[in-house]
């Protein structure tokens, strides 16, 4: 983006938007400790969904050490002191807003909405995966039966992904996109969610990060090609007739308003 390449017509038809998340720092331990994040999480990681796409773009980072709010590297929590660390990110994501099928509800979610980056930093792992695995004697292990093949044996349904219930959520505002600009720093408070009703006990797993109380933020790098702007959507019709009854208000209070949104 920083030198032209392709002509300036293809650039406004494709107009690649270049989404950068650079870093989250102090991501808090609280109310987890640190080795319940350390060794009975899922890896961290960020993920946000474009405007107009469905598939969510998903970034690992490189964790960095834990420290305590108050200043100083390493060592354990003290109490309920909170501890934070820093997560580096820097992958660049490539996306093709002028390919967008819809460009108005593109150009409208940029102008109003918000771009919502969610940090999984606390997904509990299965039970079944914290138990270390220990290996057992080669010529012990018994070999796989299969006696009871075809015979109705069911296997085991698949795993289902399943959204976490409890992360952190930056959002950041697209808006100077639409008002001519073309490169964005920006950087945006991490707030907790929690998709479950009443925080529904105190157990570590059904409650999100205290990212409020350690200023946890993510900074983002946003750059595009050209601005977003606004799509004018053909009229589907050039003159329309209706005859029905002067008394009729109703009738004329929903054709008024179709033809006004249309």
């Amino acid at each position: 983006l920083d030198k032209q390449m392709v002509p300036e017509g293809l650039v406004q038809q494709l107009n690649p938007v270049v989404i950068t998340p650079i870093v989250a720092n102090d991501l808090p331990d609280q109310p987890a400790t640190q080795e319940e994040l350390d060794t009975k999480c899922h890896p961290l990681t960020l993920q946000y969904t474009f405007f107009g796409t469905e598939k969510a773009l998903v970034h690992s980072g490189e964790v960095g050490p834990w420290s305590s709010a108050s200043g100083g590297l390493g060592g354990a929590a003290i109490g309920n002191e909170t501890s934070t660390r820093t997560v580096k990110f820097g992958r660049h994501d490539v996306i093709f807003a002028g390919e967008v099928p819809d460009q108005m509800e593109l150009y409208q979610q940029a102008k109003k909405g918000v771009l919502s980056f969610k940090i999984y930093d606390r997904t509990p792992l299965d039970e079944e995966e914290i138990v270390l695995y220990v290996p057992r004697n080669k010529e012990a292990t018994p070999e796989p039966s299969t006696d009871n093949v075809g015979e109705g044996v069911e296997e085991p349904p698949p795993k289902v992904e399943v959204e976490p219930n409890c992360y952190g959520q930056a959002n950041v505002s697209l808006h100077p996109l639409t008002a001519g600009k073309t490169d964005l720093r920006i950087r945006a408070n991490i707030a907790p969610v929690t998709q479950l009703k009443g925080g529904k006990g105190l157990d570590w797993k059904t409650r999100p990060g205290r990212y409020m109380e350690t200023g946890a933020s993510l900074s983002v790098h946003i750059r595009a090609a050209a601005p977003l702007v606004e799509v004018e959507q053909p009229r589907p019709f050039m003159r329309a007739v209706f005859v029905l009854d002067y008394q009729d208000s109703t009738v004329y209070n929903e054709i008024a308003g179709i033809l006004r949104d249309a």
